[in-house]
């Protein structure tokens, strides 16, 4: 008898814990970065405008800019982008924290080509989507990094605004998901650069894991 009170006991405690983990309100930011070399003779500036041309296919406004060349010979090995977070005290501190966003951070560049920032609103996030793109000049080509930041909402809430836009994010699927938009940017870009360049491309690395190229991916498919 003491045996099945005990099991009814740790059964109810899993129960339990599994219910108030549903119920805890999560706030978890998550940050995407894709890095791509591409070995080509196009010049800067006309690659500088195949990569804005690329990332305007969905992003609809962006800030870009193009530093001028530092007359220095290009580097054996191009640059990477640095992400610096702002340190924040007192209230503002405690109002990101609130907020469910992180502290402030930057995306530094140095040495870049060009460089693109931009932020799109999306229900499935609680402040948009940061994304940023940085095109590194180097003696074989140029490295193109991407960039993205974004902070989803989780847990059990009868807001109706809230479970409206769970509601639209769910409708709306993977291709929806902040993920996918990320990932669909990217993608559009690297082909746009691909059909328009005669140029070597190669996906170095990368986080959380990526598909593939998109003619890559096609190939597979079509075997």
């Amino acid at each position: 008898m003491k045996k099945i009170l005990i099991l009814l006991s740790i059964s109810a405690l899993v129960s339990c814990g599994a219910t108030n983990n549903a119920m805890t309100k999560k706030y978890k930011t998550t940050e995407q970065y894709r890095i791509f070399d591409i070995q080509t003779s196009t010049p800067r500036f006309e690659m500088a405008d195949f990569v804005s041309n690329g990332i305007g296919r969905t992003v609809a406004d962006m800030n870009e800019s193009r530093p001028i060349p530092d007359g220095l010979p290009l580097p054996e090995k191009a640059p990477r982008f640095k992400v610096v977070k702002q340190q924040l005290t007192g209230n503002m501190a405690a109002f990101m924290a609130m907020s469910g966003r992180g502290a402030p951070q930057t995306i530094q560049c140095d040495g870049a080509a060009w460089v693109g920032s931009a932020h799109r609103p999306h229900v499935g996030t609680t402040g948009g989507i940061s994304f940023t793109a940085c095109l590194f000049p180097y003696k074989n080509g140029y490295h193109l990094d991407f960039y993205s930041v974004y902070t989803k909402k989780e847990g059990f809430t009868l807001n109706p605004l809230e479970l409206g836009k769970k509601l639209g994010a769910s409708l709306a699927g993977a291709a929806g998901s902040p993920e996918g938009f990320v990932d669909q940017t990217v993608s559009e870009t690297m082909q746009f650069i691909h059909d328009n360049t005669d140029s070597k491309i190669e996906f170095l690395e990368g986080y959380p894991k990526y598909k593939g190229l998109p003619w890559e991916i096609k190939e597979i498919a079509a075997q």
